[in-house]
């Protein structure tokens, strides 16, 4: 979007005068990697999912790079539920959990709804204290 936007200002300035008469064919073609983008985006957004088992929690992510990320509960060190301002107009949290030996999260699951955040987060604090006291 901000590309198109930067384009139709530049073309007001004068600056891509040049592509006058080319100027559908820039609009469509912006048009089209944007539209392009967003297909990728949901298609990635569809792909998405996590499974909480018994000892652990599994998150697979990736349209075109899959990836899939187990965690057990014995290696959580702590987690946050985080919301950024578009999150938050859109009702939508980020569980973050971090495992020892790096500043940042080791899996964050996003697009979640702050209840159900916190349930799980809460669900995963249990968890790894239960599990650690079977150690």
């Amino acid at each position: 979007m901000l590309l198109f936007i930067g384009f139709g200002v530049l073309y007001f300035l004068k600056k891509l005068a040049f592509l006058a008469p080319y100027t559908g064919l820039v609009i469509l073609a912006v048009f089209l990697f944007l539209l392009a983008l967003t297909w990728i985006r949901l298609k990635r957004f569809g792909s998405m999912g996590y499974q909480v088992r018994h000892h652990d929690l599994v998150f697979k992510d990736g349209f075109l790079w899959r990836s899939e990320i187990a965690i057990p509960f014995v290696r959580v060190q702590h987690s946050e539920v985080t919301q950024g301002p578009i999150a938050r107009w859109m009702g939508y949290s980020t569980l973050k959990l971090y495992t020892a030996g790096g500043s940042q999260s080791d899996l964050s699951i996003p697009a979640l709804l702050p209840e159900k955040a916190e349930k799980l987060k809460a669900y995963i604090a249990q968890k790894s204290i239960a599990d650690e006291a079977d150690i």
